[in-house]
């Protein structure tokens, strides 16, 4: 048996193939060695996943390849790979960044740019089997742009700054009830920032036909652009391919964007794991 599992910094996607070719679909919380140890990964594989997987033995699954945000350099990966191991011990783990996962998922064995707008945000430009050029990515702190961390801390830096539109801070208000004091505990003394920030998403997209959360998405994207699309200049092809949330609720802003730079939209998608399931499935023909 066959699992594949896309995971980033809030959420894993897991899907199980069967002999027969059939497939289940799991969910468990993100797994990212930069914020996890061997045994956060292992104890949440074990208390998450394997309770999904009903009757089946963990030893039943022979191959696993598990994609991963922060899955970058041989330490990390190999954290992930042992706490598979130590769960699945019957099957060849291959652990790959999370920016592989989204170039085979958006392009296939096709040349492009994929780029990932989720929690986090990154791009590359890949040329059909490998990754030949990466803007690095400087996480939610220094970089990020385009991401829902980025968007997050954009809608909070104006809040506390006061300068939303009387409207959107009134709303702002009703929904969070945010002190100065609570948002510093969480953005500074607690783990997973990034996806606190990235929690206030969901206020922009209600209110994304605003036109002032409209200039907000707007200049995110198209910073990211400007930093980690634009740089790839001079390939082959310059047509765009994106997964994750907040690329894809936003696409219309994203289009636009694209379009002032230049660039042109290909495939959208909210999640890269049934590009990647097709993948791999193609891969054992």
């Amino acid at each position: 048996m066959m699992l594949v599992a896309d995971s980033g910094s809030t959420k894993t996607d897991w899907r199980l193939v069967d002999k027969q070719g059939r497939v289940e679909q799991f969910k468990s919380a993100g797994i990212n060695p930069v914020f996890h140890t061997a045994e956060d990964i292992e104890r949440s594989l074990r208390e998450e996943l394997v309770p999904l997987l009903t009757e089946l033995k963990p030893a039943s699954i022979t191959t696993i390849h598990f994609y991963g945000a922060g899955c970058a350099g041989e330490e990390k990966k190999g954290r992930v790979a042992n706490a598979l191991r130590s769960v699945f011990p019957s099957a060849d783990c291959i652990v790959e960044h999370d920016l592989l996962a989204a170039a085979r998922a958006l392009c296939g064995r096709q040349a492009g740019i994929a780029c990932i707008l989720g929690t986090g945000s990154n791009s590359c430009y890949y040329d059909g089997q490998h990754i030949l050029q990466n803007t690095p990515s400087l996480g939610f702190i220094v970089g990020d742009e385009g991401s829902g961390a980025h968007l997050g801390k954009q809608l909070v830096n104006r809040y506390f700054y006061k300068e939303l539109p009387d409207h959107l801070n009134a709303a702002f208000e009703a929904m969070y009830q945010l002190s100065r004091e609570q948002m510093l505990e969480r953005v500074y003394r607690t783990p997973n920032a990034n996806r606190y920030l990235a929690s206030f998403v969901p206020f922009l997209y209600a209110h994304k036909n605003d036109s002032f959360v409209v200039d907000l998405v707007f200049q995110s994207f198209t910073s990211f652009l400007k930093h980690q699309v634009l740089p790839y200049a001079g390939q082959p092809t310059m047509r765009l391919h994106s997964t994750g949330s907040v690329g894809f609720y936003f696409l219309d802003i994203l289009k636009h964007a694209c379009t002032k730079q230049g660039l042109s939209i290909g495939t959208v998608t909210e999640s890269p794991i049934a590009g990647l399931l097709l993948y791999h499935r193609e891969g054992l023909k």
